[in-house]
């Protein structure tokens, strides 16, 4: 089924040039387009991927595929807007979990378990959302990009928690090592997950154990020295 009406039926916007989003001023019409976006993701989270069309996100919203298309030009431009509005919320979430997970913690041991144990949880509980999307960013440039972006951020937030223990860091570039902690931590946890995959990719063994011994690994790695 097209996610594009007939021609002859379709509403004037649909067809004429101009932005891909015309965001709503009233209260109202702000109301239902937010149905709109929040009906996208969950189509996202129930099927996996984005094989739905505006049909049923019509159906799925109470909103009129001609109204829907009064405001996006179609899936392609809805499904950037969900997952702008999806990485902003994730991001701040990854931050302040990150942060508050230092909280209390004195030894590079305490702070690797509690941030391991922190990113682990955020990515099983958001796996839902990104899992659909890191998929579709294979071929949606937008989508790769704004991801990019936000991984960026996370990235940064995840070196910057172990960064604080700089001083009990033995090998001779903390920067570099941090960098290198996250890259192995983050691609066991997404494989784990089955991030950039489907979920029935996902690894099967309980999330609690690769975290202890990721946070193992990690610990043992920062805290000697490298060879020379």
């Amino acid at each position: 089924m097209s996610d594009r009406p007939d021609p002859a039926h379709a509403p004037a916007l649909a067809v004429q040039e101009g932005p891909a989003i015309r965001e709503p001023l009233q209260a109202r019409s702000r109301e239902s387009f937010a149905r709109v976006q929040d009906a996208a993701l969950n189509l996202l989270r129930e099927k996996g991927d984005d094989s739905f069309t505006l049909a049923e996100v019509s159906e799925r919203s109470g909103v009129s595929t001609g109204s829907i298309y009064g405001r996006v030009k179609g899936k392609d431009a809805l499904l950037r807007l969900v997952h702008v509005r999806e990485l902003e919320r994730i991001d701040a979430d990854t931050e302040a979990v990150l942060a508050a997970a230092l909280e209390g913690h004195s030894s590079v041991e305490d702070g690797v378990r509690a941030l391991v144990s922190a990113l682990a949880e955020l990515l099983r509980a958001e796996a839902g959302v990104l899992r659909p999307f890191m998929l579709r960013a294979v071929h949606d440039a937008e989508v790769a990009r704004a991801g990019k972006r936000s991984s960026d951020r996370a990235i940064e937030a995840f070196c910057g928690g172990l960064l604080r223990y700089r001083d009990q860091i033995r090998r001779d570039d903390p920067q570099a090592a941090v960098e290198w902690c996250h890259t192995v931590v983050y691609s066991v946890l997404a494989r784990r997950l089955g991030l950039g995959s489907t979920a029935e990719g996902a690894d099967p063994t309980d999330l609690g154990v690769m975290v202890e011994r990721l946070a193992s690994m990690v610990t043992s790695y920062l805290t000697s020295p490298d060879p020379h």
